[in-house]
């Protein structure tokens, strides 16, 4: 038995497939959203999210999300790249039933001048840093009421998974099949 069975093993890594039924044995929440970065992350960055299912596209915009907001707040999320998907995350968001984490970051979102953050990383961040202090003091705010959201959005995204989980695909380092 690996020393964390809550990750993909060794062997799993070095044979470079990694399922969601991988993810879904993650029994603590924070490891089960690590292992679905695993799985959707690379996928993104190789295929880009056009390629992606439905249900994959819904989970990599949620755990965009989580990642940034844990990580250094709704500012984070905006500068990184997951900002790009600022609308579509709002729509994720209510696919899984994370209705409050939604209206959190549409909160967040309404910062942005001209009805919210661009799609394009370099005038997203330069409206940023137009933003008063203000914005980023309501961020502050939405930040620590996502704290309190937190666990209860890992267990809808797990609970999404669960119900959609045939529409997961293998990752696998093997380059993508050309269409």
């Amino acid at each position: 038995m690996p020393a964390f069975p809550h990750v993909p093993s060794p062997s799993q890594a070095s044979s470079g497939v990694l399922t969601i039924q991988d993810a879904l044995r993650c029994q603590l929440p924070e490891r089960f959203g690590s292992s679905l970065s695993l799985l959707l992350l690379p996928r993104m960055r190789r295929d880009g999210i056009e390629a992606m299912t439905p249900a994959e596209r819904i989970c990599y915009c949620v755990v965009s999300l989580d990642k940034a907001v844990t990580g250094g707040g709704f500012g984070l999320f905006f500068i990184n790249a997951g900002g790009d998907l600022a609308f579509e995350t709002v729509r994720a968001l209510g696919a899984i039933g994370a209705d409050r984490v939604a209206q959190l970051l549409a909160r967040a979102m309404d910062a942005f001048p001209e009805g919210g953050p661009s799609p394009c990383s370099v005038d997203r961040q330069n409206a940023m840093r137009r933003l008063g202090d203000e914005a980023f003091m309501q961020w502050d705010f939405l930040d620590r009421e996502y704290e309190s959201l937190h666990q209860s959005l890992l267990g809808q995204l797990r609970s999404y998974v669960e119900k959609n989980a045939a529409e997961f695909r293998p990752w696998s380092e093997s380059p993508a099949p050309i269409r």
